[in-house]
């Protein structure tokens, strides 16, 4: 991906029974990318997973003040995001995956530092996506996607919120209510 992240979106396709990730860039670039059920479900155990190993780097070793300490790291990384301002439709961009969406099958979550993260989604063959994601940004896409999640009938996260163990990433397979479309700016 080139430019900086500029808006992420994500929302829920009743028609797909998918999620639909939209990332657009500084320099006018949107990728976008459906996410499947199978697909979130085992992306979602890993995303939580690193937000909870980054709990070490503040001296937190016991689960129940990790997962407290992860908590409090997300509420104010959303505190700090834009999540109210509208989603850029009538901007005219590039799309470097084509026109259409991809489907995610293949995602990598590479740390890059404390906090740090490159998160890759990309199709079986093909040209796919790469972001940065530092700490906030981590939680806040998480936020997104576990807001996203919420609004389908998956079934997929105890009430409580994103507090699960799972698999690996893995393919993706096709598996609810629309909702409304949260994004971040």
């Amino acid at each position: 991906m080139s430019g900086r992240i500029h808006q992420i979106q994500l929302a829920y396709s009743q028609e797909e029974d998918r999620l639909l990730l939209r990332v657009t860039t500084s320099d006018s670039r949107e990728y976008r990318l459906w996410l499947t059920r199978r697909f979130v479900r085992r992306l979602w155990p890993v995303l939580d997973k690193a937000m909870m190993a980054d709990t070490l780097s503040v001296g937190a070793r016991d689960p129940g003040v990790q997962r407290e300490v992860r908590d409090y790291l997300r509420r104010e990384a959303v505190a700090k995001g834009d999540f109210a301002t509208p989603f850029q439709e009538e901007v005219e961009r590039m799309k470097p995956l084509g026109e259409e969406p991809i489907l995610a099958c293949v995602a990598r979550l590479i740390p890059q530092g404390t906090g740090n993260h490159q998160l890759s989604l990309h199709p079986r063959t093909g040209n796919g996506l790469e972001i940065n994601l530092d700490r906030g940004m981590m939680h806040s896409f998480c936020q997104l996607l576990w807001d996203a999640i919420r609004k389908t009938d998956w079934d997929l996260m105890p009430s409580r919120g994103p507090v699960q163990e799972g698999p690996d990433l893995g393919g993706a397979d096709d598996d609810g209510p629309t909702g409304p479309i949260r994004h971040l700016h």
